[in-house]
């Protein structure tokens, strides 16, 4: 390689693709630096640091343990065809054993909001979020999400100063449901969490990353929060609209109520680390371009200079007893939040 900057780019149409060969690239050890402003990679030192990130290949834990649903098989897929393969399944009892502290990265994906606070604790609390003040990066999609809401009463009481970010789609009453009466709401500290809506919505980023050089997205909406940022959060995205394909749990004038125009996704700074909560499955494999937002936020998160483990010279996969035998794991269920 000659000593020029070669510069490439996370485009819309071969973003996976160069994915895994800046990936390939962070296992070998090659300097690689990602300036967030273009979604582009630089080898080699750039002569302008401004805005630039030293990458490393992370290491990226997955909550499989009790509440989890079985979204968290599209973290893999995602992560696996964008070249991030050194994952680490985790239950709730490697969260209390500190496995966290071996990850730079942490996802919680759809599931039992309940379940997976519960089965974390006072204990699992204090593992997380030392976790993110050290460094580490939380990305909490739909029920991961709301985990670190601010949620009042057992089981959220060890997670109530992780964020203030309020949730939007709660009412003190139940309203009429128009489809899947087994999905539209979870009662909720005397209260009733609504899910108005299922399937695909229109998520409109605000130009900041990851969301940076994205425009109109679409993203499927499985009883996934309405967020509201406080003054110390950053709102990436919100929700703009519905499609043809959305269904419809109560009043769509209700649904415009919860929905439409409230956060879709937010980001706080704990510490050293990051929050990112999405209320949508950017995740979900069927919708490529969405999930481009995964994997920009495991790079903007990155940064070499204060990385919090030595990158991998290969690829560990660390199998928990939640993951190869799906002990505990909870493949469905109505309390989506």
């Amino acid at each position: 390689m000659d000593n020029i900057e070669k510069v490439i780019y996370l485009s819309p149409s071969n973003w996976m693709k160069t994915s895994q060969q800046i990936n390939h690239l962070l296992v070998n050890q090659v300097e690689v630096y990602y300036k967030e402003s273009s979604s582009s990679f630089i080898l080699l030192p750039p002569q302008n640091m401004k805005g630039m990130k030293l990458l490393y290949y992370p290491k990226v834990g997955i909550y499989v343990g009790r509440g989890a649903s079985h979204s968290w098989l599209w973290f893999v897929e995602v992560l696996d065809k964008s070249g991030f393969y050194d994952l680490y399944f985790l239950d709730e009892k490697n969260i209390h054993e500190g496995r966290l502290a071996d990850l730079d990265i942490f996802l919680v994906g759809g599931g039992d909001t309940f379940a997976i606070a519960e089965a974390l604790g006072e204990k699992g609390a204090q593992r997380l979020k030392g976790f993110i003040e050290g460094g580490g990066t939380y990305l909490g999609s739909c029920a991961g999400a709301y985990l670190l809401l601010d949620l009042s009463g057992p089981p959220f009481t060890p997670f109530t100063n992780f964020t203030r970010v309020e949730m939007k789609n709660i009412r003190d009453y139940l309203p009429e449901c128009k489809a899947m009466p087994h999905k539209f709401f979870t009662p909720y500290n005397g209260t009733y969490v609504i899910h108005p809506v299922r399937e695909t919505v229109v998520i409109m980023p605000l130009g900041k990353s990851p969301f940076r050089n994205h425009k109109v997205l679409t993203a499927p909406l499985y009883g996934g929060p309405s967020l509201q940022a406080s003054k110390d959060e950053t709102t990436l995205a919100y929700y703009r609209d519905f499609t043809d394909k959305t269904i419809f749990l109560v009043e769509k004038e209700l649904a415009q109520e919860m929905l439409i125009g409230k956060g879709a996704a937010i980001k706080k700074n704990l510490g050293k680390g990051e929050i990112w909560l999405y209320g949508p499955h950017f995740e979900h494999p069927r919708y490529y371009h969405s999930n481009r937002i995964i994997v920009e936020t495991i790079f903007v998160s990155l940064n070499g200079s204060n990385a919090r483990n030595s990158p991998s010279s290969f690829c560990l996969l660390y199998t928990s007893d939640a993951a190869d035998e799906l002990d505990g794991v909870d493949l469905g269920g109505r309390r989506i939040i």
